[in-house]
């Protein structure tokens, strides 16, 4: 009922028909109906997540006015904090940064609650606890490609974790409300590394199959690579979760996949009708209307994002409007230019790492933001990572596929495959490589970009064999050597973006 309400009122939000929103206020009049006082209901297990109704309810309070629907999803969380005194998933164990194992999913569906409930209320401890939540996962959970671990559980940090597709997607959704309520770009930039590289990099490129978990470094996909599942006990088809299969044991990610992209499109867009503002909070080519009252402002984004970093918006309307327009400058942006009209423009960055142009704006007006940025060299745990602009670079591996169309949940149109290694993959990258090291290859490719190799963006970069990191016995990417062994002399290795690949490695061990 949470995901439906949330569709429902995703919905009412496009089409505006009264009819639903009465539909909507008709349930939670049956599901709460004193106005003092909740119903009992169970709070332990996956029946937790019926708090999740808060968000509806705040959303409820905000598309309503009605300050009634704010008051029950504070009594709800409230409930369920009191309920759960020690549960990492409460906004007071977020403010403490307690650091959560807990089910992936069901924390970031909880993380994004207190943001949710500071937007409805203001109040600032519900903002602090949202914040301190999401830099709980950063510091103990990240991967190389901005996503948490987990594979069902939150995991730590390592060269062979994983994490869950259901997770890319909710984290984006989440990170979106805390964007919506800080205003702060460096969760923007956060939403776009998960999508570019952890979101894209669990599908194939023909959108016909996902891996269950998906990671930074996967060097073989076969029906028996989840072992994290098999170690549980759970065996069967859990322990092909990280093969591509356009249906898997749980059907959770198949049917979430559809949400990774929208998620992200919710939140590209900003807008304030009082103060009045826009802002291009994330970057991609679409058109967007801003309804401002009696002289709505056409926007068009013209660009190749993520795969070069320039911008052009162009501004039509019926009559000249002033306005703020604010524009994110990624904090992996070394420096930055505006031109209006051809003409540079100078416009302050924010603490929030927004520029603002505030002017009046006329019917054809064009503005291009540029960004300059340069390879970046990440450490990760025993390793490094290399980055450029909002994507993570990866050395894709040639793969040998095995289609199988008999498996549950797939069939011929819709296979699920195996992808097993057949070229040399383990490599390691000097401790002393620096980000000059690495050589930006541009090309003019009309292909589409996400696809395998058809990427308009490259990266060089020496690097050696690691003799001691094979795969074992047991078909799983394997971790990190801890002495890595170096043989043979340097050699260059190509490196495409990280959503482009399949089988690859992005996050390299360092060798002497």
């Amino acid at each position: 009922m949470v995901i439906l309400i949330r569709m429902l009122i995703e919905e009412y939000e496009n089409s505006r028909d009264p009819k639903l929103l009465a539909a909507i206020e008709r349930h939670y009049s049956v599901l709460y109906p004193d106005q003092d006082k909740l119903p009992e209901m169970k709070l332990s297990g996956f029946e937790q997540r019926l708090v999740l109704h808060v968000e509806n309810l705040c959303n409820l309070a905000r598309l309503t006015g009605k300050k009634e629907y704010a008051d029950k999803a504070e009594q709800l969380y409230a409930r369920f904090c009191a309920a759960n005194p020690n549960d990492s998933k409460t906004a007071d164990n977020m403010r403490k940064g307690v650091v959560s194992y807990e089910h992936s999913v069901s924390f970031h569906e909880f993380l994004k609650l207190p943001a949710v409930l500071y937007m409805a209320t203001g109040k600032p401890e519900y903002l602090e606890a949202a914040e301190k939540g999401l830099a709980m996962l950063e510091q103990n959970h990240e991967l190389a490609d901005g996503l948490s671990s987990s594979h069902e559980g939150l995991s730590g940090k390592g060269s062979d974790k994983v994490h869950e597709t259901c997770t890319a997607i909710d984290f984006i959704w989440t990170c979106g409300y805390i964007l919506e309520a800080t205003g702060d770009g460096k969760y923007a930039d956060k939403m776009e590394k998960v999508l570019f590289n952890a979101g894209f990099g669990s599908i194939a490129k023909d959108f016909k199959s996902h891996q269950y978990y998906s990671g930074p470094n996967q060097v073989i996909l076969s029906d028996a690579s989840s072992h994290w599942n098999l170690d549980a006990g759970w065996g069967g088809d859990a322990i092909g979760r990280m093969a591509y299969r356009p249906g898997h044991d749980t059907e959770c990610c198949s049917g979430n996949v559809h949400r990774l992209v929208p998620a992200f499109v919710k939140r590209m867009w900003l807008v304030d009708d009082q103060a009045p503002s826009v802002t291009a909070a994330l970057y991609a080519p679409c058109k967007v209307v801003v309804p401002f009252a009696g002289n709505p402002v056409t926007i068009t984004e013209t660009t190749r994002y993520p795969f070069e970093n320039k911008m052009e918006f162009t501004f039509a309307m019926r009559v000249p409007k002033t306005f703020a327009f604010r524009l994110r400058i990624p904090a992996w942006s070394t420096a930055h230019t505006i031109r209006l009209n051809g003409q540079p423009i100078a416009a302050e960055v924010g603490k929030d790492s927004f520029a603002t142009i505030r002017r009046e704006f006329a019917n054809g007006d064009k503005l291009e933001l540029a960004l300059t940025t340069a390879p970046r060299i990440i450490p990760t745990p025993g390793g490094a990572a290399i980055n450029y602009g909002p994507l993570v670079f990866s050395l894709p591996i040639k793969a040998e596929v095995k289609k199988n169309g008999s498996r549950v949940k797939s069939s011929s149109a819709f296979p699920a495959y195996e992808l097993f290694p057949v070229s040399d993959w383990n490599f390691g990258l000097s401790q002393t490589v620096k980000a000059n090291d690495v050589q930006v290859v541009e090309t003019t490719s009309d292909a589409y970009p996400w696809d395998e190799h058809a990427s308009p963006l490259r990266l060089r970069v020496n690097a050696r064999r690691i003799a001691n990191w094979a795969i074992g016995e047991k078909p799983y990417t394997p971790a990190f050597p801890k002495e890595p062994a170096p043989t043979g002399e340097e050699r260059v290795i190509e490196l495409e973006p990280m959503g482009t690949t399949l089988l690859r490695v992005t996050n390299f061990p360092l060798v002497k």
